[in-house]
């Protein structure tokens, strides 16, 4: 009996065996292995409230981390600041797709729980209808309510408000002042829109004092906006330096002879006779002279006559004027402003589109 059960025994380790050598990965004559897996690490202790704050900005790779804490940190009940900085993602369509109904109802909440910079947050989506139309009636009422929250920001869109509204001698001057008191306060996007008016009234100074004060505080625009008025500045110091110099009065004579006999002034009309002055005055030192007879060289007949059509074409020209060293490559419509009134409350790294998607 002793020895049956030793054979089946026997018998049962050969069959385990093989049954070890035929299981998968015994294919290159290894024997199969149980892998144990290890069991998960424990999850990490929530981190320290000033620590979670540190890491605020940091950009994840995989899951969108940020999104994730300011959602959870808006729904507390001194979330304020989560609140308003998940709004402006909304209302600027960073890392989110843009919506603005959602970005007034987090504004809205933000000021319940205490962020006093919300407010300007709901006066501008009142002004631009985040949810409804565009309500400037009760977008000044709002400001006037809680102008005490942010006073230069408040200022800044009243101005703004009041200029969607029909003008009057007395709106302007409540505008002006209006703008004024923000840029004393150091409201950016005051010295942005002053730093503008500036410019388009060649203050050139001025305009740049300004984009330089706002740049200061961080805005890429008027950082932008000064280069070009700084351009600009250059291209006015350059003609000057040219009007200097003076041109010789001979020079100024036959030019102005060349001038009557294209234009017809005080005698008949000569082209012939004025591309004979143009060229002597030229060579005396016109600057005027010298691009008109360039203007008219460009599109003589082959014969080497002048064309009459084109010549009629170039008396219409003012050419010491439009073309003589005024022409500006700065215009005021090449000026720039900020995305919103709104949008330096995000700090900075919210604001790099390069990293916020």
């Amino acid at each position: 009996m002793h020895a049956a059960r030793s054979l089946a025994w026997h018998a049962l380790a050969v069959l385990g065996l093989w049954a070890a050598l035929l299981a998968p990965g015994a294919e290159h004559g290894t024997l199969a292995k149980v892998i144990v897996q290890p069991a998960p690490p424990e999850a990490p202790p929530p981190a320290p409230a000033d620590e979670v704050s540190a890491k605020s900005y940091i950009v994840d790779s995989g899951r969108d981390e940020l999104l994730e804490q300011l959602r959870a940190e808006s729904k507390q009940a001194k979330g304020g600041e989560a609140s308003l900085r998940l709004g402006l993602l909304y209302l600027h369509g960073l890392r989110v797709p843009q919506d603005a109904r959602s970005a007034q109802a987090l504004f809205e909440r933000a000021v319940t729980q205490g962020e006093r910079r919300a407010a300007a947050a709901v006066a501008w989506c009142l002004l631009e209808g985040c949810v409804r139309s565009p309500d400037v009636g009760g977008a000044l009422t709002y400001i006037a309510r809680n102008r005490g929250a942010m006073p230069a920001r408040m200022d800044y869109l009243e101005w703004l408000a009041l200029g969607r509204q029909l003008t009057s001698d007395s709106r302007d001057r409540q505008r002006a002042q209006l703008l004024d008191r923000a840029v004393r306060a150091r409201d950016l996007h005051a010295q942005i829109e002053q730093g503008v008016q500036r410019f388009e009234e060649d203050r050139y100074a001025d305009s740049a004092e300004l984009f330089r004060l706002a740049t200061q505080q961080g805005s890429q625009a008027a950082s932008r906006n000064l280069e070009l008025v700084r351009q600009r500045i250059a291209e006015q110091e350059a003609s000057s330096a040219l009007a200097s110099a003076g041109t010789p009065a001979e020079a100024q004579r036959l030019f102005a002879r060349a001038q009557a006999a294209h234009r017809g002034i005080a005698r008949p009309i000569n082209y012939a006779e004025a591309l004979t002055l143009y060229r002597q005055a030229a060579a005396r030192g016109s600057a005027p002279a010298g691009r008109m007879l360039n203007l008219i060289v460009s599109r003589l007949r082959p014969d080497g006559s002048v064309a009459p059509i084109w010549m009629q074409q170039l008396a219409l020209v003012d050419i010491q004027r439009d073309m003589g060293g005024m022409v500006r490559s700065v215009v005021p419509g090449m000026l720039g402003r900020e995305p919103s009134p709104l949008y330096d409350l995000l700090p900075a790294a919210l604001r790099t589109l390069g990293v916020i998607r």
